[in-house]
């Protein structure tokens, strides 16, 4: 759901950028990739939980990571495909550190799933309660991340 968020973002995303001033859409893109994650930590249905953290946060990402790719666009509108490379690279390099720093966040003791085993076959992961506790604080953490 992220992933089809944001790829119907993107030209929504690239209207609104042509629509406004970049600073505008700078702004609204940091608002909503601040609140999205915020209010994950506060929901406890599921439903909204997907609409806030797959719709909103998606769709800010989308608003947020093209303003870089169309600015250089016009800057250098002969490499677009080495402007493309660069972006989606650090785009790939950002994902991967702040996975990492996720990770300490909600598991900082670096606890193993436990499993459930029936018929010889495994059936369930699941974590306890001194790992998915810490699932909210990752939300701010998130969110401030997010705004810096």
């Amino acid at each position: 759901l992220i992933l089809t968020t944001q790829a119907l973002g993107y030209p929504l995303a690239i209207k609104f950028h042509k629509a406004s001033p970049f600073k505008i859409v700078l702004i609204v893109g940091s608002v909503l990739i601040f609140f999205s994650p915020f209010l994950c930590q506060f929901l406890h249905n599921y439903p909204l939980f997907v609409l806030c953290y797959a719709v909103l946060f998606a769709s800010a990402f989308a608003i947020l990571n093209i303003v870089p790719i169309l600015i250089c666009w016009e800057y250098w509108p002969q490499k677009r495909g080495l402007i493309n490379g660069i972006l989606a690279g650090a785009n790939a390099l950002g994902g991967f550190l702040f996975q990492q720093v996720c990770q300490h966040v909600v598991n900082p003791d670096n606890i193993p799933p436990a499993v459930k085993v029936k018929n010889g076959e495994v059936y369930n992961y699941y974590y306890d309660s001194r790992v998915y506790q810490h699932v909210p604080v990752m939300f701010r953490w998130m969110a401030v991340m997010f705004v810096c």
